[in-house]
């Protein structure tokens, strides 16, 4: 999808301004996906000049947000998502307030404030159940797992992963199994450092496999943690263990992350 935006993009093939603005923030989107912070910067910038001068709220919105995702100055993020969220609610979208929420949630975990972030974040969850949108729901939900993880209070996250990792499942979407799996990981290595291995090494394979990385504000933080951590509690058995959780199946996978319910 990315390329096929830039490359449409590069020709000049979107020549209406409407059309080009939507292009250019849906580039943004799949560009700060992919890990490509300059490029998606660059897209968002430009759709918020073209938007600007449409006078259209809700794409200069989208391309603040994106802007937001890899801005390194805290308070520049933050003003960035104050006036997404004036925007939000001049155009009465809930869900893009959720949305910014789970932003500020994150804002949170970078500022070292794991407490907030929580309390961020379930309310994030708890908008998006009320609108029906499960897999936001399910998002916001695994990372209220990251900040209890963070403030070292994992097994208090462990019911919340789990099931999080069932509906991820079950509504198909590689990301949320991903995040799941990795943060279940992170919890069970002290206490099952194979299971950990198996559960981190399914994670990578499904990421793998679907050409993405797990993202780099949230889970992808607890990845070679954990893995240092399992590699030093197996020794030689790292790689074997590590292996035989690559293959296994997904419904393998869920089993053994629910298995000591």
């Amino acid at each position: 999808m990315y390329g096929w935006l830039t490359s449409a993009l590069e020709r000049s093939a979107v020549a209406d301004a409407h059309l080009r603005t939507q292009a250019l923030g849906a580039a943004a989107l799949a560009a700060s996906n992919l890990g490509y912070a300059e490029a998606g910067r660059a897209h968002a910038n430009q759709a918020l000049t073209l938007a600007r001068d449409q006078g259209d709220k809700r794409q200069i919105e989208w391309a603040l947000r994106v802007l937001s995702f890899d801005e390194p100055d805290q308070v520049e993020r933050r003003r960035l998502l104050d006036e997404c969220e004036r925007l939000l609610r001049e155009l009465g979208s809930e869900a893009g307030l959720g949305w910014v929420m789970y932003l500020r949630g994150l804002t949170f975990m970078e500022d070292q404030d794991p407490d907030r972030a929580r309390e961020t974040f379930e309310g994030a969850a708890g908008l998006f159940r009320r609108l029906g949108r499960p897999w936001e729901a399910v998002n916001a939900e695994l990372d209220i797992g990251y900040a209890l993880i963070s403030a070292g209070r994992g097994a208090e996250a462990l019911p919340l992963m789990r099931a999080a990792l069932v509906e991820a499942a079950d509504l198909d979407s590689p990301t949320e199994i991903t995040k799941a799996l990795i943060f279940l990981a992170a919890i069970e290595v002290e206490l099952d450092a194979v299971a950990a291995t198996r559960l981190l090494a399914k994670a990578r394979s499904v990421a793998d496999e679907e050409g993405f990385e797990p993202d780099p504000r949230s889970e992808g933080r607890l990845v070679e943690p954990t893995e240092q951590s399992a590699r030093a509690r197996l020794g030689e058995r790292f790689e074997a263990e590590s292996e035989a959780g690559s293959r296994l199946a997904l419904d393998e996978a869920v089993a053994l992350a629910r298995g000591k319910e």
